[in-house]
């Protein structure tokens, strides 16, 4: 039976991948911001920008920033937001490629986390990924015309019908995730990861063009 299931969420995903990337859409959306404007200073945390290969981020976002956080504690935090104003061919917002740290790192404790924002509350992810006795703790989710979510295979077909009906398919995705780290630590990173999304969360409101 799930065999079948996921057999159908495949074929979903593939008929609207091609439905999609064959509709003329209205010009991409525009940030309410330039998201190099989203602040440095965050509560306890201090920012950098980091220079870095764009073949390591994800591809074809029209404006994103990746950022190193540091609070006084000496703790950190990485920070990436990608917008992408509208669909365009192998540029998938939805991708699993755009969330894998690299090569060699396996995905482990899967889950969704309610977090509280102004107005209510929203899911987002939060794995753990392990490469050998390394883990990585990762927060991340998805802001679309929709909402925030944190299911990605959903979201690509609502997605596709918002083009449809809307003609709009831009989106966001924002992560936050840790430095490698061992044992209890990588539990303690990802409870950090949390509160930090959740004081992020006022300021995304300034840039991205959502209702949130």
């Amino acid at each position: 039976m799930r065999k079948k299931k996921y057999i159908v969420i495949a074929v979903l995903l593939g008929l609207t991948h091609l439905f999609v990337s064959q509709m003329p859409y209205a010009p991409p959306v525009a940030l309410k911001k330039d998201i190099g404007f989203f602040p440095l200073n965050i509560g306890a945390w201090k920012g950098q920008d980091i220079k870095i290969d764009t073949d390591n981020l994800p591809p074809f976002a029209d404006q994103y920033i990746y950022r190193k956080y540091l609070n006084d504690k000496g703790e950190t935090l990485f920070l990436y937001i990608g917008y992408w104003g509208k669909f365009r061919h192998n540029a998938n917002v939805f991708s699993g490629n755009n969330i894998d740290p690299g090569y060699l790192w396996e995905p482990e404790n899967e889950k969704q986390v309610p977090i509280d924002v102004a107005g209510g509350r929203i899911s987002v992810n939060e794995t753990v990924y392990k490469n050998g006795s390394d883990g990585v703790s990762l927060v991340y989710w998805y802001q679309t015309g929709k909402g925030a979510t944190a299911d990605r295979f959903r979201e690509r077909v609502l997605n596709g019908l918002g083009a449809v009906i809307n003609l709009r398919t831009n989106a966001a995705l924002i992560k936050i995730s840790s430095s490698p780290l061992n044992g209890s630590d990588i539990d303690s990173a990802g409870i950090r990861s949390i509160t930090f999304a959740e004081e992020i969360y006022p300021f995304l409101r300034e840039f991205l063009p959502f209702d949130m």
